[in-house]
């Protein structure tokens, strides 16, 4: 993997982050499945993605723990998939190298939180990503908007 960056060049509203993944994949015809389309796969596998603050998001989420697992994540913003089936079959065979996440779950309070994301490898090696600083802020939910 050659880099983990963090990428804003969308201007995305606050409740969308988007992260750069650079891989170094390459192309396999190789069907071991039975899809029938060939597919992009990284030789160094990822075992586990994890987002990791210094401040608390809920309850169940303090400082140092893992965010991802209360995220969704997409490359198109239409189609969201969880962590763990993010990281089983897409970030390793997809050819995509720009993914967003949404938060699933509203924080309990307002707090400038630093994000570092650590990328862990079937070798046993692991990437973090450069620190962003950034204010997240309870969405008011006790009033809905109409669509």
């Amino acid at each position: 993997m050659d880099a983990l960056t963090w990428n804003d060049d969308l201007e995305l509203p606050v409740n969308n982050l988007a992260v750069r993944i650079g891989m170094n994949k390459f192309f396999s015809n190789i069907n071991n499945d039975d899809e029938c389309f060939p597919k992009f796969e990284i030789g160094n596998k990822v075992k586990n993605i994890r987002l990791l603050s210094n401040q608390g998001f809920v309850s169940s989420h303090p400082a140092g723990e893992d965010l991802f697992t209360i995220c969704a994540f997409t490359f198109d913003a239409r189609n969201f998939i969880e962590k763990e089936d993010f990281v089983e079959s897409f970030i390793n065979d997809s050819n995509f190298n720009r993914y967003f996440f949404v938060f699933n779950q509203n924080p309990e309070l307002q707090a400038t939180h630093r994000l570092v994301m650590y990328v862990d490898f079937e070798d046993g090696s692991t990437i973090e990503s450069n620190p962003i600083e950034v204010l997240i802020t309870p969405i008011d939910t006790s009033n809905p908007q109409p669509d």
